[in-house]
């Protein structure tokens, strides 16, 4: 049975990084970057510093640096030197960054049904296990 929990779990992960690699091509975005979007979307007024969200994450902090740069470089956040500590750099989303994040939602709401749709009466229970 664990056999199977656990290959189930590998499968919907990989669905969910294939589905979400093809389509946010269209916003530039790669796997790393389209996460630092969602999580500052959510923290518009607050400081949020790389070391932030590479913990919030779980995320290495050299990959949120590299994708934060990315990411600063297309024009969807912006970072500025945090002056009451001048090694930390905050970063704020833009408004084209925000617009993003919202496309980006709309995809994972549309993968997030048709999930629910391809499991179909074992849907409940599944649900179930991410909030115990």
């Amino acid at each position: 049975m664990l056999m199977n929990i656990s290959r189930i779990f590998m499968d919907i992960v990989n669905s969910y990084q294939l589905y979400m690699s093809k389509n946010i091509k269209q916003l530039n975005l790669g796997l790393s970057e389209y996460p630092l979007l969602i999580f500052l979307r959510n923290r518009v007024d607050l400081k949020i510093s790389q070391q932030d969200i590479a913990d919030a994450l779980k995320r290495d902090k050299a990959i949120v640096a590299r994708s934060a740069k990315s990411l600063e470089e297309k024009g969807y956040i912006v970072s500025k030197l945090d002056p009451a500590n001048k090694s930390r750099k905050n970063l704020y989303i833009t408004e084209a960054g925000l617009e993003a994040a919202v496309k980006i939602m709309d995809l994972v709401t549309v993968w997030e049904r048709h999930i629910m749709e391809t499991l179909g009466e074992d849907a409940p229970e599944f649900e179930l296990l991410f909030h115990k």
